[in-house]
């Protein structure tokens, strides 16, 4: 396995940290594009540092499937206690 970026931020938005759950997926829609699929039916494996309400992680695995990758899940170093309630897609 090897650590390549896939992701790149199609426009600026809003800093996070004051924003509420509904509020952080609407600010993250369409913010990201993937690199076009190179591999047919490439899994991946997003990194993160820290998942508050999962809505950064939701949006980039959102524009990694409409790329055609396989997400397979989501590593983070820490997550709040908000994200055990929210269910990610």
């Amino acid at each position: 396995m090897r650590a390549q970026p896939l992701l790149n931020r199609r426009r600026a938005c809003l800093g996070q940290h004051h924003l509420r759950g509904s509020q952080r997926r609407q600010n993250l829609h369409g913010v990201f594009t993937a690199e076009p699929l190179k591999h047919p039916s490439a899994k991946v494996m997003l990194f993160d540092d820290v998942v508050t309400t999962g809505a950064t992680t939701q949006a980039a695995a959102e524009a990694l499937k409409a790329a055609g990758y396989g997400v397979v899940g989501v590593l983070c170093l820490a997550h709040s206690q908000s994200l055990c309630e929210a269910p990610m897609a």
